[in-house]
């Protein structure tokens, strides 16, 4: 496995640290799927909404019956206080992403980036 690029791993990092520091609960997400779609844009990957409040759902490839495969990632926080003190701490009293959310979406950019 190569080692990931100085460059790629400050931005996962910083993708992290914004979602983080901003969470969002329910379907009630418009500043995440902004990024989520900024990003997308950013990375050239056409996208759709049509499936669901909160849903993009990207396509990579040309999916003329090729075999597909999909990448998940939830982006929604959980109503839980965060007790810690980090400079991307929750800014969003109350919530936060208590589980591999934020991770988990920057390193699906980071592979796309």
């Amino acid at each position: 496995m190569e080692a990931v690029s100085q460059d790629l791993f400050e931005y996962a990092v910083s993708v992290f640290r914004a979602l983080h520091r901003h969470p969002e609960v329910g379907f009630d997400l418009p500043n995440t799927t902004a990024l989520v779609k900024k990003e997308l844009e950013n990375m050239g990957i056409p996208y759709t909404t049509q499936y669901g409040e909160s849903s993009i759902v990207g396509y990579i490839g040309n999916r003329l019956g090729l075999p597909t495969i999909a990448l998940r990632a939830d982006m929604d926080a959980l109503p839980v206080l965060e007790k810690v003190d980090l400079p991307y701490k929750s800014e969003n009293e109350g919530f936060m992403h208590a589980v591999m959310i934020p991770t988990q979406q920057s390193c699906w950019r980071a592979q796309r980036h």
